[in-house]
């Protein structure tokens, strides 16, 4: 569907990020990079087409690329509380924990206080955290979670886990 409409238009930037979409799930990543690299061509201060190829560059294990489209994405108005997200699993991904503290910090803040993908900012924060040894922090994180969603099957899996690890470690 998306090369007959290209057929018609080669101009359409959302069809070559569709088309993107489409090739990355059936794993031609290479192809998908560049319809996505084709698109922002076209629509160069487009934050939703940096947003999908910088999705692409953390499913690809592509970190710094990935950082430097969710930047650009960030970048843009109107601002994508879901590319700061993303933006703090890329920095994460390249041990930068001080940027993704940042960038999680700045989706929780624009994200509406009943959003569920808060839940999910909220259990990456507390993988930073324990990642930097912060247990208990990474804790309250993880409870924080939990609030805004109860049944976070994540969140409840690495309390859990944090809980046996710490009997282990103290009988």
């Amino acid at each position: 569907a998306f090369q007959k409409g290209l057929a018609v238009n080669p101009n359409h930037a959302y069809a070559w990020s569709g088309l993107g979409e489409t090739l990355s799930m059936a794993g031609k990543d290479e192809e998908a990079e560049k319809c996505f690299l084709k698109a922002i061509s076209i629509m160069p201060e487009n934050p939703w087409l940096h947003y999908v190829l910088g999705i692409h560059g953390l499913k690809t294990g592509k970190a710094s690329s990935a950082v430097e489209a969710l930047s650009r994405a960030v970048s843009l108005r109107p601002p994508l509380p879901t590319a700061y997200h993303l933006l703090g699993s890329a920095y994460m991904r390249q041990g930068n924990g001080k940027e993704a503290e940042r960038a999680f910090g700045k989706a929780l803040s624009m994200l509406p206080r009943d959003s569920k993908i808060h839940s999910v900012v909220h259990v990456e924060m507390g993988k930073l955290y324990l990642r930097a040894g912060k247990v208990k922090e990474a804790k309250e994180e993880w409870l924080i979670a939990l609030r805004f969603d109860p049944n976070d099957d994540e969140a409840k899996a690495l309390l859990q886990r944090e809980a046996q690890g710490s009997q282990a470690r103290n009988p």
